[in-house]
């Protein structure tokens, strides 16, 4: 909550991630990206109760309800919050990839020349695309 406090605190704009803020931060959090796996947990804790339950990579998002915008805050203007729900429709119905077209990494490698990056290539990205300011950790 610390995060939410502090942008409460120095109104400034917050996308709250994991959890919705609004309690915390009701003018600065703008929305929040939050996880819902209990729907998910409930059906393999009963498929392991029926003895039907087998191991396998779970890779859900927005189309699979893991993954949901919280409700935006008052600060979002109404043609904002409408193109993002637009753009979460095209996203839920498989019309925008996100991960598609020319990929180039920050040190100028072309990573990918065209096409939508597969789910498998998304999780193992290790690297920040053209213009994007941080480093990753090395091993």
């Amino acid at each position: 909550t610390a995060v939410a406090q502090l942008a409460e605190e120095r109104q400034v704009g917050l996308i709250a991630y994991h959890s919705d803020m609004r309690a915390i931060a009701p003018h600065a959090q703008l929305t929040a990206i939050t996880h819902h796996w209990g729907g998910y947990y409930t059906k393999v804790a009963q498929q392991v109760l029926d003895g039907t339950w087998r191991a396998k990579p779970v890779w859900g998002g927005m189309k699979d309800g893991f993954v949901r915008l919280a409700p935006f805050g008052p600060a979002v203007p109404k043609d904002v919050a409408a193109l993002v729900a637009a753009r979460q429709a095209d996203l839920v119905a498989g019309r925008l990839q996100p991960f598609a077209g020319r990929i180039v990494d920050r040190e100028g490698r072309l990573r990918q020349a065209g096409g939508a990056m597969a789910d498998a290539q998304i999780a193992t990205m290790n690297y920040f695309v053209e213009g994007v300011v941080g480093s990753l950790p090395r091993p």
